[in-house]
């Protein structure tokens, strides 16, 4: 059962969304699936129907309702987490970001250690980086993350410099998030010149192509071409 659950993760990774929803519904009528797997089932359904918009709504907020309560009857607590962070996506696209806030305030009340802080400040960031009243918040947001990083360089805080970057330039403030975005790529590459392993170091760049994409569109946004070009390299090297 977990397989089939694996393939309809899958098929929504390619947006074959109908095709995922029609497995994972075969999969709730089984006799074979454990409560643990049905979490993880109701929880791709949710995403899934977020993905067909709002005439979806409701079974989409269904769905996420659902796994919370699969995932707290078995105190899986990331699996909570993760589900309150889900139904706050939901609620902000479909009923507006003070919905979404109550799921966020209850995910903050079940971390029980930093990296569960930093996700859900993430998330509640990311939120907030949508609406200009909200930019200054999340900048706030992004930075405790950083903070509870530490020295710790983690995906966490890569995601953190980015939304830092990403809402400096939303509010206009374009050399100030250029100059942020080539530090994060000098420290990315510092980063992996620690690393002997040249597949680490491929597969570290590449799950950081977002950083190095978003620094050189702002070098080009400046017409510095040279630059931007420079930033694409380093990519590759």
């Amino acid at each position: 059962m977990r397989e089939l659950i694996s393939e309809a993760e899958k098929l929504l990774e390619k947006g074959k969304t109908i095709d995922s929803i029609r497995l994972l519904q075969q999969s709730l009528k089984s006799e074979e699936i454990d409560r643990a797997t049905l979490g993880d089932a109701c929880y791709l359904l949710s995403d899934a129907y977020h993905r067909l918009g709002k005439n979806e709504a409701e079974n989409a907020l269904n769905y996420a309702k659902e796994a919370l309560n699969i995932h707290r009857s078995l105190s899986e607590k990331d699996s909570v987490i993760d589900d309150l962070i889900n139904l706050a996506h939901i609620s902000a696209d479909f009923h507006g970001i003070d919905e979404a806030k109550k799921y966020i305030e209850e995910a903050v009340d079940e971390c029980t250690n930093d990296t569960q802080r930093s996700i859900v400040y993430l998330a509640y960031g990311d939120l907030l980086s949508l609406t200009k009243t909200g930019r200054k918040m999340a900048l706030e947001l992004y930075e405790k993350v950083l903070s509870l990083a530490g020295d710790n360089i983690s995906e966490n805080y890569f995601a953190a410099k980015y939304g830092i970057i990403s809402t400096l330039r939303d509010e206009g403030r374009i050399e100030e998030s250029y100059k942020l975005a080539k530090e994060v790529v000098d420290e990315i590459g510092d980063y992996c010149a620690t690393l002997s392993n040249k597949k680490q170091k491929a597969n570290l760049k590449k799950s950081l192509s977002y950083i190095y994409d978003v620094a050189s569109d702002l070098a080009m946004e400046l017409n510095l071409v040279n630059e931007a070009l420079e930033i694409v390299k380093k990519m590759k090297v």
